[in-house]
């Protein structure tokens, strides 16, 4: 569930981040959401599928950038492939490892756009307020990743809970419906309850929708 969000998040940040900067004028502001999440789907996902969305939200800006087609996929791509490879020494689910691969990600993009538009006569010249601008972007694109990454694990939390979990929803003969995890929490507020873990199973009555399962695991009966 937290992979289709992220696809979400993703693309609908694209979409507003380019009216953003150009209002405020403000470069430093260019937070790379996109290499944000590639960093954050690598910890939880295997690589092919983070290939696919670096691949794809790079297609996105090339389609909605109208500028060299296939040069953000591209790139998008060979950074996935560079994380990748950074990880092998640095702990990309620690905080410090987030902060650095993000930011050298960051960076080593706005780089390569400053010097390909450089080279192709763009109209853009390095400068070093420009290169100032691409330091302090990428420094606020790690910096903001261990944070972002937590809101997208409470808000994957969320959705869990509240999606993942509607068929362990018990239906009473009432017709009242009481959720598996609003038991769960009674039983573990239990003093000798360590653990609990309810279910709804079909009773299999004519009168009876269903009944509950409760799986708990007992601690300190004798303490």
């Amino acid at each position: 569930m937290s992979y289709v969000f992220v696809w979400f998040f993703s693309a609908a940040f694209i979409l507003i981040k380019g009216n953003l900067v150009a209002q405020w004028q403000a470069g430093f502001l260019n937070l790379d959401l996109v290499i944000i999440c590639i960093g954050y789907l690598l910890v939880r996902y295997g690589r092919p599928a983070v290939a696919v969305f670096a691949l794809v939200q790079g297609l996105m800006i090339d389609i909605y950038s109208a500028g060299l087609f296939g040069l953000f996929s591209f790139m998008y791509t060979g950074l996935f492939g560079g994380m990748v490879f950074g990880s092998r020494f640095l702990d990309l689910a620690s905080l410090k490892g987030a902060v650095i691969l993000i930011s050298l990600a960051t960076v080593m993009k706005d780089l390569f756009l400053m010097v390909l538009l450089s080279a192709f006569s763009f109209e853009v010249n390095p400068t070093v307020v420009g290169l100032f601008a691409v330091v302090i972007a990428a420094l606020l694109s790690g910096l903001a990743a261990p944070i972002i990454h937590v809101i997208l694990d409470r808000i994957s939390h969320l959705l869990t809970k509240e999606l993942g979990r509607k068929k362990d929803m018990i239906a009473l003969p009432s017709g009242m419906n009481v959720y598996s995890q609003d038991i769960e929490e009674i039983l573990k507020s239990l003093p000798s309850v360590e653990d609990a873990c309810v279910v709804g199973h079909s009773s299999g009555h004519l009168l009876l929708d269903a009944i509950s399962l409760g799986y708990v695991i007992i601690c300190h009966l004798f303490g």
